[in-house]
């Protein structure tokens, strides 16, 4: 059987970035083993993501995952908090880092991409006259990738400003 995630609930997000990033829960279970000192078996920690028979993970696992993704240097590692934020209607940006005017044309091209996706989810959704909600959980998800795309455009502003480029 397949499971169908959500692209908008954060636990389902951070099992999809785990399960992305390379070595999956296999290894993200060999990493929280050797950081927090205790076994923890792949499929105990499936369980614990998937949130199966009122299994949870933790918020110290959750951080300890995300410097895992960090680590591996996975562009998906702060969706998870993306999705959380997004589900109380905050956004969360980056603190301003080094950077250069060419980060934000690379900025300004993945706007555009995430901008043309969203604008082809709502095309696509209303062609019926109705939204499912499934179409609006693409909605959702297609909009808030826009809004991170915003946001790194926001950023990368700042550090050129910073840096005087």
């Amino acid at each position: 059987m397949t499971c169908r995630y959500s692209g908008t609930s954060w636990f389902d997000v951070l099992y999809t970035s785990v399960r992305n990033t390379p070595g999956g829960i296999n290894d993200a279970a060999r990493f929280l083993t050797d950081r927090r000192g205790k076994t923890i078996h792949p499929e105990t920690l499936r369980a614990k993501l998937r949130h199966i028979n009122g299994e949870s993970i933790s918020l110290e696992m959750v951080e300890l995952l995300t410097e895992w993704m960090e680590e591996k240097a996975q562009p998906h590692r702060l969706d998870w908090l993306q999705s959380l934020n997004a589900r109380f209607g905050l956004i969360a940006s980056a603190a301003p880092a080094e950077g250069s005017a060419q980060d934000l044309q690379g900025s300004f091209v993945n706007k555009a991409v995430t901008f043309g996706e969203l604008a082809t989810t709502i095309s696509t959704s209303l062609a019926d006259g109705t939204i499912t909600s499934c179409e609006a959980e693409k909605i959702i998800s297609a909009a808030q990738n826009s809004q991170r795309s915003s946001q790194e455009i926001i950023e990368a502003a700042k550090r050129a400003l910073v840096k005087g480029v």
